[in-house]
């Protein structure tokens, strides 16, 4: 990147997960700033742009609006990569969960719409996300679909051996989860219509734990549902898994979960809201939009034919290429104002 300010996105963020390390983000708020970005970071931010001259600053998230506007006023391009709509997310934690959320929805909405208010790019995960961003906040100088979490994607599946044997008994479908409340909402949901009858569904992670709060061990076993908790591989429990079900209702951005299943060659049954970034392995059938009723069946299905692994790997390079060709265009700017400020 040259002299791009890199320093500008590495921001420190408090540690923990879910919604609790952003409640911990914000309580770091002054003047409505975002992102544990307050007055004295932006102040040390201001002296970087003095000390570098940099031509074009790139932030990774949509949260940095104040940095991205003081950037743009210092005579720099700006990159803004989005991670998600930040708005879907936090409506979403406004919705299930009330209070603060609220609170939070409306300083994400400022920061969020600073952040494209003061882009020359911004980059989004999807289509969909892009079409959200607008609709909130108007059209962006310039919007383009590029989502890097795809580009580890093509080296891992070029390195899969192939799915390991699962041995006898019923097709497992793979639900993973963090205790985040939609992840809580999306399992409660899949566990009440799961009947067992057809397959097994294997849960792992932290929102097992809440599974277990809200119902007892023997409904569970009746259903044919295992609380895994931690396991020691994720990709070996994926490659043998004949399916990974992902039903998520809220937000926005893309579903990283769903890289690690096509990794691992483990189609993906999701919700069509889950399913955004993902439209070109929905062709080849190892992503597929099934209803919560429907995806203990089709797991089923997929365990006698599996989707074609040749196919995954295509469509995936071919996908891409196409943002990587996205990003050298986009980026061939850096070079030229750095050219024209000499």
């Amino acid at each position: 990147m040259g002299d791009v300010v890199t320093e500008a996105f590495t921001v420190p963020l408090p540690g923990g997960f879910g919604l609790a390390r952003k409640v911990r983000t914000f309580l770091g708020l002054r003047e409505g700033y975002v992102a544990g970005v307050n007055i004295d970071v932006i102040g040390e931010f201001e002296k970087k742009l003095e000390a570098f001259q940099p031509s074009a600053v790139v932030f990774d998230s949509g949260l940095f609006g104040p940095l991205a506007l003081r950037a743009r006023r210092h005579g720099c391009q700006v990159f803004t990569q989005t991670q998600n709509c930040e708005y879907d997310f936090y409506a979403g934690e406004a919705a299930l969960r009330g209070g603060l959320a609220g609170e939070l929805l409306r300083a994400a909405f400022l920061a969020e719409g600073q952040a494209i208010e003061a882009s020359d790019v911004v980059f989004t995960l999807s289509s969909y996300d892009r079409h959200r961003l607008i609709q909130l906040y108007g059209e962006p100088k310039d919007c383009r679909i590029v989502n890097p979490l795809l580009m580890p994607l093509t080296e891992r599946l070029s390195r899969f051996s192939g799915r390991k044997p699962r041995g006898r008994g019923a097709p497992v479908a793979a639900f993973l989860g963090s205790a985040g409340q939609q992840n809580r909402w999306a399992a409660e949901l899949l566990t009440r219509h799961w009947t067992g009858e057809m397959a097994k569904l294997k849960v792992v992670g932290h929102v097992g734990q809440f599974l277990r709060q809200s119902f007892r061990d023997q409904e569970l076993e009746s259903r044919d549902i295992a609380l895994c908790g931690f396991v020691e591989s994720l990709d070996d429990l994926l490659a043998s898994s004949d399916a990974m079900v992902c039903p998520m209702f809220l937000g926005s951005g893309v579903k990283i979960k769903m890289i690690d299943a096509l990794a691992n060659g483990c189609p993906v049954l999701a919700s069509e809201e889950a399913l955004h970034g993902y439209e070109f392995a929905k062709e080849s059938g190892w992503v597929r939009a099934c209803s919560l009723r429907e995806m203990e069946r089709v797991t089923t299905q997929l365990g006698e034919e599996p989707p074609s692994l040749e196919r995954l790997r295509d469509d995936t390079r071919s996908e891409v290429a196409k943002h990587e060709a996205t990003l050298r265009v986009v980026y061939s700017r850096l070079t030229t104002a750095r050219e024209a400020r000499g």
